[in-house]
């Protein structure tokens, strides 16, 4: 297929408006919030539960297999959160423009994929933040141009325009240029100095940047250029591909001049050369956005600051529900990133270890120190799924929710499948609240002696009782209503049976199961596939779990592993690509 029948054109003298992109394009991710039922036992099926596992599930590796395949390559949008990060890397402007942009769409997964552009007001969106954009870069757009170029004489203006459109456009669209992209761009350029419009340079220059941050080959995760590298079956991505999706993977953003030097070396092709770059990203501090992009979608606690608590629980403000995401975000990075970092799953589950501001430290009652770290009672909380960011998430509004708890950690810490409730079926509802009742009665109650129910709630409920001692917004408790809580329960798993008291005890057990640590590494698959992985990929995934294991089951080694998988380097092609 080629480039152009896939994208179109730049039209010259106007930006992309209305886009008519083809191709396979995920439906996007976003808030992995409580459900808009608030008596609904079933957590409201599939909404805000996090990841679904309604896609192929991956066949066992066969022994001795080797990773020979990969599955497809969805062409995505870039998300809000990736959108202002390039935008910071590439304008140096990091002020978080796409803000206000429309939120991103949930994904059969539950990582961000960007939504579609398919409206002239989706279209128009995104024409107001470039023209913004190049409107602030009235006084640095110099800043941009090549060496030589930032005030050239008028007979070096036309020859700095092309260098601009090289340089620049290498960077946006995070591979080079085609000759007919650069003449598109040259003829807006000349169509700015023209008589007609009279533009000088460097509002000429301007105008192109406005062009080129509305080009879908900006706000698209496809790196496309020159013709697929055909391998066996599958097409292996070039130097520049792999330059993205290790940028986009590691630090949810652009590549850096060092990435883009290798791919234009072609040094992006051996999975030696890949691990080395992958292990120069992490220790650069944008590693920390990356981290907090998939801990954040994976725990499905975005949105958190804007969810509606009721006001009995007068701890809780927006305030502190930042300071809660802030949270998740500091202990993952501080897990990963750092000279004291341990990368351990084992840390991630049972750390009694925190960072916490100041919001945060007086609504659980502990002691930070000056960078804010800060150390749980043994007795209280371990790890990262009893931080309250994952409590509040998946409360209501005055209670929390041991459905949605249940079913989140079922699905994307444990990888099981749990369906939604069949089509048809009448959900029972919560008893009314009375006196004395406890949430656990209330949610025991409901199901109780109803079969078709219990198929999964005899999975999801005892799962999510472990959460028990933890309120509507995160805060530890040992009663409810006068009543002793209960948050003892067993999880029946392949693996054998995993007894708890509560989600402390819970936490502690689970990186010491098959099924948490095949999950891990499943999920940081499909965060950085944007889908659901196939059997085809069932040798990718046997090759990271392998490396995790041999690693002591270090995180940080396992996202390594990852990028040397068929999977990451590789894809199926597309029907009919190769054709003119």
């Amino acid at each position: 297929m080629s480039r152009t029948g896939r994208f179109p054109r730049l039209l010259m003298g106007m930006a992309f408006v209305g886009l008519g992109c083809t191709g396979t394009i995920d439906r996007g991710a976003g808030t992995n919030g409580p459900s808009d039922k608030p008596d609904d036992p079933s957590g409201g099926g599939t909404g805000g539960s996090g990841p679904v596992n309604t896609g192929p599930k991956p066949m066992p590796p066969k022994p001795g297999e080797t990773p020979n395949l990969a599955g497809p390559m969805p062409l995505r949008r870039l998300t809000i959160f990736e959108l202002n990060n390039t935008i910071r890397d590439l304008l140096g402007d990091a002020s978080n423009p796409g803000a206000n942009l429309a939120v991103d769409l949930p994904s059969a997964v539950g990582y961000g994929a960007g939504a579609k552009i398919v409206t002239s007001v989706d279209a128009r969106a995104f024409l107001d933040l470039s023209t913004k954009l190049t409107d602030t870069l009235a006084a640095k757009v110099s800043s941009l141009l090549p060496q030589g170029c930032s005030a050239p004489a008028a007979s070096a203006e036309d020859g700095c325009a092309k260098s601009f459109i090289k340089q620049f456009g290498l960077r946006a669209y995070r591979r080079p240029l085609q000759a007919d992209e650069e003449a598109d761009l040259y003829a807006l350029y000349t169509k700015q100095r023209s008589a007609e419009i009279g533009a000088n340079f460097l509002d000429s220059i301007r105008v192109m940047v406005t062009g080129i941050l509305q080009s879908p080959y900006f706000l698209y995760r496809w790196e496309l250029g020159g013709a697929p590298q055909k391998d066996g079956v599958l097409v292996k991505l070039n130097s520049y591909e792999i330059a993205s999706r290790l940028s986009y993977y590691f630090w949810a953003s652009m590549p850096d001049t060092a990435l883009f030097d290798a791919a234009g070396r072609n040094e992006l092709q051996t999975p030696e050369q890949i691990a080395d770059q992958a292990r120069r990203l992490m220790k650069d501090g944008k590693f920390k956005d990356g981290l907090t992009d998939f801990s954040q979608q994976w725990l499905g606690v975005v949105g958190l600051p804007t969810m509606e608590k009721d006001e009995s629980f007068t701890a809780y403000t927006a305030e502190v529900g930042q300071s809660m995401l802030n949270e998740t975000a500091n202990f993952f990075a501080s897990l990963m990133f750092g000279p004291q970092a341990t990368g351990k799953l084992t840390d991630l589950y049972a750390s009694n270890k925190t960072v916490v501001d100041a919001n945060l430290a007086k609504f659980y009652g502990v002691t930070a120190g000056s960078d804010g770290k800060a150390t749980f009672k043994d007795t209280e909380r371990a790890g990262i799924l009893t931080q309250a960011a994952f409590i509040a998430a998946h409360s209501d509004a005055d209670y929390p929710h041991p459905v949605k708890q249940g079913v989140h950690v079922l699905r994307n810490v444990l990888c099981q499948d749990i369906p939604g409730p069949p089509d048809g079926l009448v959900i029972p509802p919560l008893t009314e609240r009375k006196m004395g009742d406890t949430t656990r009665a209330r949610f025991e109650a409901a199901v109780a002696g109803k079969e078709i129910c219990l198929s999964c709630h005899s999975l999801i409920n005892p799962t999510g009782f472990a959460f028990e001692i933890y309120d509507a917004v995160g805060q530890y408790r040992t009663t409810e209503d006068g009543q002793k809580i209960d948050a003892s329960g067993s999880l029946k798993l392949s693996s054998g049976t995993l007894s708890f008291n509560d989600a402390i005890e819970l936490s502690k057990k689970l990186p010491e199961t098959a099924e948490a640590r095949d999950c891990m590494s499943r999920q940081w698959l499909r965060y950085v596939l944007r889908r659901m992985e196939t059997t085809d990929e069932a040798g990718s995934f046997k090759v990271a779990l392998a490396d995790f294991e041999k690693s002591g089951y270090d995180l940080r080694e396992l996202m390594v592993s990852t990028t040397k998988t068929r999977a990451f380097t590789h894809r199926q092609p597309q029907e009919g690509e190769g054709s003119k």
